[in-house]
């Protein structure tokens, strides 16, 4: 296969299986959005004409309850889609999608992309791949619901945060909540809680780990 330009690198993770003619063929379909920090990409319910690819900034998927709670199914990133299974399907949206920061779209419409698969068959193992990605984030947050209780989430939501780079926004007790399927007022006794016990303290205004190793046996629902 030959080597993807500079330009060709900038394409979607999925379509990374295409090969040189083709990217170049499909080039001119790729059309950019941009959406401001805030902003909805796409709204649950809703059937999109075409296929939405995150080129630059972040974005969550959330859905909302009938009472306004919200609750982040997953962040998607540079590279990879939004709405996989709703556009191969054309059938209406399980999530919204909101920006982060600033961010900037590729889409590709329905029709586009049924051309796209007839011509290169090989494509679909990727989007096999990642449906099959998407289905394990749903499998996770189901057990996790059903089997932790929100002191292990906590726990670990607390230790995944640790080992990342610093984030975009800065996390309220709203935002965990809506993390990991929990509401605000939980949260709070619960993190109270930690910082009572020792696991947690307050630096400069930040939440610090002070006990890892405890926090992690929690966060294993021990």
């Amino acid at each position: 296969m030959a080597t993807m330009t500079e330009r060709e690198s900038t394409l979607p993770r999925l379509l990374h299986g295409l090969d040189a003619r083709a990217v170049r063929e499909l080039s001119p379909y790729l059309q950019s959005e941009r959406y401001e920090r805030g902003q909805m990409i796409l709204i649950e319910g809703d059937s999109p004409a075409a296929l939405y690819f995150v080129q630059e900034g972040l974005v969550r998927l959330v859905q909302v309850s009938a009472e306004g709670r919200v609750f982040v199914l997953d962040h998607v990133g540079p590279g990879e889609c939004l709405n996989l299974s709703s556009a191969l399907e054309a059938g209406p949206l399980a999530y919204s999608a909101e920006a982060v920061v600033d961010t900037r779209a590729l889409t590709l419409t329905h029709n586009r992309l049924a051309e796209v698969l007839r011509a290169n068959p090989g494509l679909y193992r990727a989007f096999a791949a990642q449906l099959a990605h998407d289905l394990g984030v749903l499998s996770r947050i189901v057990r996790e619901l059903a089997l932790h209780p929100v002191s292990a989430r906590l726990a670990r939501f607390l230790l995944e945060q640790a080992e990342r780079p610093q984030p975009h926004t800065r996390w309220t007790q709203e935002s965990i909540a809506a993390s990991i399927g929990s509401v605000r007022d939980v949260v709070g006794r619960t993190l109270r809680g930690f910082i009572e016990e020792g696991l947690l303290r307050k630096v400069g205004g930040q939440m610090v780990i002070a006990n890892h190793a405890e926090l992690e046996r929690i966060a294993r629902g021990e």
